[in-house]
C-alpha cells in the first residue's frame, strides 16, 4: 500500500494536467479570437483554408504547472533535497518565459536572431540551476566536458526546443510527438529512480492529452511557438536529467535515441539549407511532415506515421535501460532512420546532396585534365513534379560556351510545392581571378520564388552577353513568371585589386 501511495503523484499528476488542460482550452479559443491572435492563411507559406486561434500553448502551460504543484502538495517526499526545490522554482518560471517569448513570435514581433536569443538566455538559466555534468558517455565513447559543461548544456536545449518547433507543422503532431516523449521520458526516469523528473515528465502527457482534441486534425487551435517552444524545453530537460549515471556524469545513448527522429528532422533541415546556399533561418517545405503530405498522406496519417516511428523509438530506450544496454536504443532508433532514407521517405535527398558537396571535395584533392563538363554537375529535386532539367541542362550549355565558372539555379516555393536546386562549378580557373557574381531573382505573382546565380571573370561584356543569353531560357520556364528585379552584377575581388579596378556594376530591365 505504501509503494501505491508513493506512485500516486505519477497517476493523479498526469490526469490533473490533462483535464486543466482541456477545461481551459474553450476560454482560450475565444480569448484568442477576440484578441485576433489567429494563425491567418497567406498563400505562400501557410497554406490551411481558414484562421485559426494560436498560443495553444498556454492550456499546456497551465495544465503542467497545476499539475506539478498539486504533486508536491500531495506528495512533498518528491523533493528530496534542497536543489530540486530550486530546480522546480526555476523550471516552471522558465516556462513561464519560454511560453511568452512564443507568443511575441506568434504575434510577429520577433526576428529569428531575438527568438534565438530569448531559447538561449531561458536555457543558460535553466542551466546554472540544475547539476552540473563534467562527463559524457556514450557507447565506445567518453568525454571530460570540463569548461564546456555550461556550453554542452544550453545547445542541448536549445536544440530541443527549435527541434520540436520546426516538426509543428501539421495539426496534432507536436502534441502527439510530444505526449509520447514526454511518457517514454517518465518511465525511463521511473525505471533510474528519478522521481521529480518522472513526475514532469507525467504531467506534461497529461496536459498534451488533454489540449490533443483541440489541436487534432481539423484543429481548433494551435499549439504556436509558445505550445511547440515549451515541448521542446521540457523534453531537453527531461532529456538530461533521466539520463544522470552517477553524480556528473550524463549517459546520453537511450535520450539521443528517443529522440532521434527530431534530432534527424533538424539535421537534415540544416543539411538542406546549406548545401542549397540559403540561411539557416530560411523555411522549407522539406520537413518528415511535408514529405509525408506530398506522398498523399492525410493529416492525421502524418500524425501516425511519425508517432509511430517516435513510439518505436522511445520503447527502444525504455528497453535498454531495462536491459542495460544502450546498443538496444542506438539498434531501434538507427533501424528507424536508415529505412526512412532507404525507402525514401525522408533524408534520401539531402544525403544525396551530401554526397554530391563530398564527392567534389575528393576530387579536388587529385589533379583533373580540362575544364568540368556540362554534364558534371549536382542537381536535386527536393520537392515537386516540374521537371526542372531540361531548363537547367540549357543554363548549363550556355554558361560553358561563355566560359562561366560557377552556375546555380535555385527554385524554393511552398506555394507551387516545388523545391529545386542544381550548381555547376568549372575545375579549371585560377582563384585569384577576379569575379563577378549576377543574380536574377525569379518572381511569380509578387513572390519571389528563386534565383539564377552565375559567376564569371572580370570582363563585364561577358556578364552582360551572358544575362542576354540566359533571358530568354528563364522567360520560357513555366509557371514562373520572370522578372528582373534587381540584377546587379558585383564583384568578389582579391585584396590586390582596388576598388575602382574591379568592380563593374550593372543594372538590368
Amino acid at each position: 500500500m505504501t509503494i501505491m501511495w508513493d506512485q500516486m503523484h505519477l497517476v493523479g499528476g498526469p490526469l490533473v494536467a490533462m483535464l486543466a488542460a482541456y477545461l481551459v482550452c474553450p476560454m482560450l479559443i475565444q480569448w484568442m479570437t477576440a484578441w485576433k491572435l489567429l494563425d491567418a492563411p497567406d498563400g505562400v507559406r501557410k497554406l490551411h483554408g481558414r484562421s485559426v486561434p494560436l498560443a495553444g500553448g498556454f492550456s499546456v502551460l497551465f495544465g503542467l504547472l497545476l499539475a506539478i504543484a498539486a504533486g508536491l502538495l500531495v506528495q512533498p517526499s518528491i523533493i528530496q533535497q534542497k536543489s530540486d526545490a530550486t530546480f522546480v522554482i526555476v523550471f516552471s518560471v522558465v516556462c513561464v518565459g519560454i511560453t511568452l517569448l512564443g507568443l511575441q513570435d506568434d504575434r510577429g514581433r520577433l526576428r529569428g536572431r531575438q527568438k534565438l536569443l530569448g531559447q538561449t538566455i531561458a536555457a543558460l538559466v535553466l542551466t546554472l540551476v540544475s547539476s552540473h555534468f563534467e562527463r559524457l558517455e556514450l557507447p565506445l565513447i567518453h568525454l571530460e566536458l570540463g569548461f564546456m559543461a555550461v556550453p554542452f548544456t544550453v545547445f542541448w536545449l536549445v536544440g530541443a526546443i527549435n527541434a520540436v518547433n520546426l516538426i509543428d507543422g501539421v495539426d496534432g503532431l507536436a502534441t502527439t510527438v510530444g505526449g509520447i516523449l514526454s511518457a517514454t521520458f517518465a518511465v525511463m526516469a521511473f525505471q533510474t529512480n528519478h522521481s521529480l523528473e518522472a513526475m514532469i515528465g507525467a504531467c506534461m502527457a497529461g496536459a498534451l492529452l488533454g489540449f490533443l482534441p483541440s489541436n487534432f486534425p481539423r484543429a481548433k487551435m494551435f499549439l504556436g511557438d509558445t505550445g511547440s517552444m515549451l515541448i521542446g524545453l521540457v523534453l531537453g530537460v527531461l532529456a538530461l536529467r533521466t539520463s544522470v549515471k552517477s553524480q556528473a556524469t550524463l549517459a546520453l545513448a537511450a535520450p539521443l535515441a528517443v529522440l532521434s527522429v527530431l534530432i534527424f528532422d533538424v539535421m537534415m533541415a540544416i543539411l538542406r539549407r546549406k548545401l542549397t546556399g540559403r540561411s539557416l533561418y530560411s523555411t522549407d517545405r522539406g520537413h518528415l511532415h511535408h514529405r509525408l503530405a506530398q506522398m498523399g498522406y492525410s493529416p492525421t496519417g502524418v500524425v501516425s506515421v511519425i508517432g509511430a516511428a517516435c513510439l518505436i523509438c522511445g520503447v527502444t530506450g525504455i528497453a535498454s535501460i531495462h536491459w542495460k544496454n544502450e546498443w538496444i536504443a542506438i539498434g531501434g532508433s538507427g533501424l528507424v532512420l536508415v529505412c526512412s532514407v532507404v525507402t525514401k521517405i525522408f533524408g534520401h535527398t539531402e544525403v544525396g546532396l551530401l554526397l554530391q558537396r563530398l564527392r567534389g571535395f575528393t576530387r579536388s584533392f587529385f589533379p583533373a585534365h580540362g575544364d568540368y563538363t556540362p554534364g558534371a554537375h549536382a542537381a536535386s529535386q527536393l520537392q515537386g513534379t516540374i521537371d526542372w532539367n531540361p531548363h537547367w541542362k540549357r543554363f548549363l550549355s550556355v554558361g560553358d560556351t561563355l566560359d562561366a565558372i560557377y552556375l546555380e539555379f535555385h527554385i524554393n516555393s511552398a506555394r507551387l510545392h516545388e523545391h529545386y536546386h542544381a550548381s555547376w562549378t568549372r575545375k579549371a580557373h585560377d582563384s585569384s581571378d577576379t569575379l563577378w557574381k549576377l543574380t536574377i531573382p525569379l518572381v511569380y505573382e509578387g513572390q519571389v520564388i528563386g534565383r539564377l546565380t552565375l559567376h564569371g571573370t572580370h570582363e563585364s561584356a561577358i556578364a552582360v552577353q551572358m544575362s542576354k543569353e540566359m533571358l530568354p531560357i528563364l522567360e520560357a520556364i513555366e509557371p514562373i513568371e520572370l522578372a528582373v528585379t534587381e540584377s546587379i552584377v558585383e564583384s568578389l575581388y582579391p585584396p590586390a585589386f582596388t576598388s575602382s579596378e574591379s568592380r563593374a556594376v550593372a543594372q538590368m530591365n
